[in-house]
């Protein structure tokens, strides 16, 4: 990484061989997901990016050939938060459809969210919260049958679903195989075992790609034109990326995968028959298993395994719930996993509420008590205000 440590990606005249390392990526990156030749991808920065660009391309093709002036985008609540952000960015009307008490989704909703203003309809492969492969065939399907988009979020789960099916017969759609599917965003610097900093974005037709380029000619600079919301684009992560998909290989990313996801079986059969937790929602995606606890606290629980074992499960809220991403970083400590678990589940169950908290967790806290959504958002934006203070009395308390 270190040669190309002072090379941008973006000036492809002066950096060539980083930019045929990003272009690389990006080809690459596409026929895993099974891309055609109307299919293009580029990179972008990261996962939200990826999903902004989308947005964005959705947004200008709509105007341009429908006369959309005043679109909307429809996504389940566990759709990640960028669609919303992208959305509110670019005056683009974000519909949410929840999902039932368990975690499941109702892809026959869509169409009480829809409306002739709706430009694209979105999905997950997985979900971040609860791991979640939506019934991207049934969504899909009904995107095209509208003219419309559909976009499948594979951040997380993408280099997982690719590989899986080395592996397993059956695997749930997630790809441009889907008729439909129109974009999908896939991160390299998670399953892909790049660094962060990089995501691609792929759309399909190619004009929607077209709809997403910025030209200009007039600049007091030179004529330049970009088809992402960055420009330059560090020779140094491309160059990391790239090493690690080509070092890793495709038997390589195989074996990791088989492993990844008979190590998430395994986790989840053992906890269904633990009286107390249960799994929440579909729990059906490759390398997350998503539970809740019966009759105690979950995040009490997070709390013990983190403090009493050295575990970080991942807390998600509306409801309160923990999940594990399997990793190439405990995928061979399951045994000692689901040890400390039920140790943690009693101790756990005999502090009741008194548990000691991390700074999340006492967050959470005291949102869940916040009823007033202008007062909590504020809340949070003085938590965000406070993360870049560099006084005397905050170096003192990290120090601490």
């Amino acid at each position: 990484m270190g040669m190309f440590n002072d090379s941008n990606a973006f000036e492809t005249e002066s950096f060539i061989g980083a930019a045929q390392l990003n272009a690389d990526i990006a080809n690459l990156t596409k026929r895993l997901f099974n891309g055609d030749d109307e299919t293009y991808a580029f990179t972008t920065c990261g996962g939200t990016e990826s999903i902004m660009s989308s947005i964005a391309a959705y947004k200008f093709w709509a105007r341009e050939e429908k006369g959309i002036t005043k679109p909307n985008i429809v996504f389940f609540s566990t759709a990640h938060a960028a669609f919303t952000k992208g959305s509110l960015l670019m005056e683009i009307e974000p519909r949410e459809i929840p999902v039932d008490k368990n975690g499941f989704h109702n892809p026959q909703l869509v169409y009480k969210y829809m409306d002739s203003n709706t430009i694209a309809l979105v999905t997950s492969a997985c979900g971040y919260a609860h791991g979640n492969i939506d019934d991207i065939e049934t969504i899909a399907g009904i995107a095209h049958d509208h003219n419309i988009g559909c976009h499948v979020d594979n951040c997380l789960g993408g280099f997982v679903n690719c590989f899986v099916e080395f592996s397993q017969k059956k695997v749930l759609p997630f790809d441009f195989r889907v008729k439909g599917v129109t974009s999908i965003s896939a991160d390299t610097h998670k399953y892909g075992y790049g660094p962060k900093g990089m995501s691609v974005c792929m759309l399909r037709p190619k004009k929607l790609f077209d709809y997403l380029k910025f030209t200009s000619v007039d600049h007091s600079g030179v004529p330049f034109s970009v088809n992402n919301f960055g420009t330059t684009r560090s020779g140094a992560i491309v160059a990391g990326t790239w090493t690690a998909l080509m070092k890793t290989g495709l038997r390589s990313y195989a074996d990791k995968v088989k492993k990844v996801n008979e190590t998430t079986l395994r986790i989840r059969e053992e906890m269904k028959k633990c009286p107390d937790l249960k799994l929440y929602g579909p729990n059906n995606c490759y390398n997350m298993v998503c539970f809740d606890t019966v009759n105690f606290n979950p995040i009490g629980l997070s709390s013990k395994m983190k403090y009493e074992k050295g575990w970080h499960l991942s807390e998600v809220q509306h409801p309160p719930l923990c999940h594990i991403l399997i990793t190439d970083a405990n995928l061979d400590k399951s045994d000692g996993f689901l040890e400390d678990l039920k140790d943690c589940i009693e101790l756990a169950k005999k502090a009741g509420k008194k548990y000691k908290v991390s700074g999340y967790q006492a967050l959470y806290g005291v949102t869940t008590k916040i009823k007033d959504a202008s007062i909590l958002e504020k809340f949070i934006e003085i938590v965000l205000d406070c993360s870049f203070s560099t006084t005397l009395e905050r170096a003192k308390i990290d120090d601490e």
